[in-house]
């Protein structure tokens, strides 16, 4: 995969798919739902914004990602923080989740400028 968004958020969905059915999945059980919910929404976004009908069309896709990506980072430091989780176990979704903030972020504010001449 040579788009580095479509794998960082893939990347992301599996780590949390592993969190939430591996070992300590039991220990997730009060938000395991709604953790794993954000996380997969991320990257179905992003691949539905690769067949986007217009700009427009991508960026509100992408913009979507963005929302749950930002909501996967939130749910997995409230599991770090309150210590239903070591914060080891986190590292890598968390960072992967920064990574496709920031990647989304930049995408979404180039697509919505003008295109040039």
């Amino acid at each position: 995969m040579d788009n580095p968004i479509r794998e960082k958020s893939y990347l992301l969905a599996l780590d949390v798919l592993k969190l939430c059915t591996g070992p300590m999945a039991r220990r997730l059980a009060p938000i395991r739902k709604q953790i794993l919910a954000a996380a997969t929404s991320v990257g179905a976004n992003i691949e539905e914004a690769q067949s986007a009908e217009s700009r427009e069309d991508f960026a509100h896709k992408v913009s979507v990602a963005l929302k749950e990506a930002r909501e996967t980072s939130y749910r997995l430091r409230l599991c770090r923080d309150s210590g239903l989780l070591p914060a080891h176990s986190l590292r890598d979704a968390l960072g992967l989740a920064d990574e496709v903030i920031r990647m989304g972020s930049r995408i979404v504010k180039s697509t919505k400028s003008p295109p040039a001449a």
